[in-house]
């Protein structure tokens, strides 16, 4: 649209395709409501006001003194904002495509793409997925009764793959696989949904690839918990209640692992087992409560090493004891021994200006 090199005013509604403003000298003002619009605004454009508004794209090439109104809703737009937002998170980052999985009411020739369009079956939510490329696969809570109840294993071998529910809502209850959710490939995360798996020796979740992730997820009366044996394991703040044997297990070539904001109460084995191969280690653990085990709180084997306990862990009521380390270079409680301090003081050159003499202390002493 040539504009004529003057102050044309211009109204244009329900603009589909491609369009060029040329050539405004003058005070002109001009607004065009967009459907599917690709709007440039031309350096000829060098006075006036222009008001864009719908769903497009503006290219604003316009010389000073054309003030342009960008109020499109642009595709690319949102999609840097969604970028945006996965980046602000501190590990696995969903930057690829989201898939809608709905297992109440999806089908599986949907294309995935919308929670209306949801697929009904994981294999098919999984086969929409591409390797390595940070795809999320979004669960859809569809059932009206207000719980979905998943069926199916969750299994994964494609790399940078992200599994999310919505929380509470939705239940993992498998009953013909050993392992309710698995993985086989790298940088995995499950999240943001209740697991009840009974399965005589199986697991929560099992995982064989390295950087996997389990955040948000509560694990409910599971035969056993999470099984890691690949390294850089993260498990944020889960819940474990009542397993039949361990909670989490991390075992083998595991290094760099972390268990963050975690509750486990009443496992009937051990709460947390950790076994890593010799000349692995440094797996922390904070913030983090083991109540109430008929085992060990925590069990640390002869070849784990550099197992490290932070601030804010809760260990209590576990019938075996809290800690059982077997291994080396590992910290458990971050205390000092009672023996230890009791010699530091006892050697202590000025410890009568403290007014008392502590060099007959019991070593036992509570300090």
């Amino acid at each position: 649209i040539d504009c004529g090199d003057s102050g044309q005013n211009l109204i244009m509604t329900a603009w589909s395709g491609g369009l060029k403003v040329t050539n405004i000298t003058g005070a002109s003002s001009i607004g065009i409501g967009c459907d599917a619009g690709d709007i440039v605004i031309d350096p000829s454009c060098t006075a006036g006001n222009i008001a864009l508004s719908g769903t497009g794209a503006a290219h604003n090439y316009s010389s000073k003194g054309c003030y342009v109104i960008d109020k499109l809703v642009d595709g690319s737009e949102l999609q840097n904002l969604h970028l945006a937002i996965e980046h602000l998170r501190p590990h696995h980052t969903g930057t690829g495509v989201v898939i809608y999985w709905d297992p109440y009411s999806g089908n599986d020739m949907y294309h995935g793409d919308h929670p209306d369009r949801a697929v009904k079956t994981f294999v098919q939510a999984h086969n929409l997925a591409k390797n390595a490329n940070h795809d999320t696969i979004m669960i859809v809570p569809g059932d009206p009764s207000g719980t979905t109840i998943i069926t199916e294993p969750i299994y994964v071998t494609k790399d940078y793959l992200f599994v999310r529910g919505p929380g509470r809502d939705v239940i993992v209850r498998v009953e013909d696989s050993e392992d309710a959710l698995r993985t086989e490939a790298k940088g995995t995360e499950f999240s943001g949904f209740r697991v009840q798996h009974s399965v005589e020796n199986g697991h929560g979740m099992h995982s064989v690839g390295a950087f996997t992730m389990i955040s948000d997820v509560w694990f409910e009366q599971c035969t056993n918990g999470v099984l890691f044996t690949k390294d850089h394991p993260i498990v944020q703040n889960c819940k474990f209640y009542n397993p039949d044997g361990f909670a989490i297990r991390m075992e083998g070539e595991i290094l760099a692992g972390e268990i963050e904001n975690v509750q486990i109460g009443r496992a009937s084995g051990n709460g947390i087992e950790i076994d890593t191969d010799e000349g692995w280690g440094g797996i922390q653990m904070r913030d983090t409560s083991v109540v109430g085990s008929a085992g060990y709180g925590v069990t640390l084997s002869e070849t784990t090493t550099v197992f490290v306990a932070n601030s804010g862990n809760t260990l209590g009521s576990n019938t075996l004891g809290d800690w059982l380390d077997e291994g080396s270079h590992n910290v458990t409680t971050g205390a000092i021994d009672p023996i230890e301090m009791h010699n530091i003081l006892d050697t202590y050159t000025n410890k009568t200006g403290y007014m008392a003499d502590i060099s007959n202390l019991s070593a036992d002493v509570n300090v």
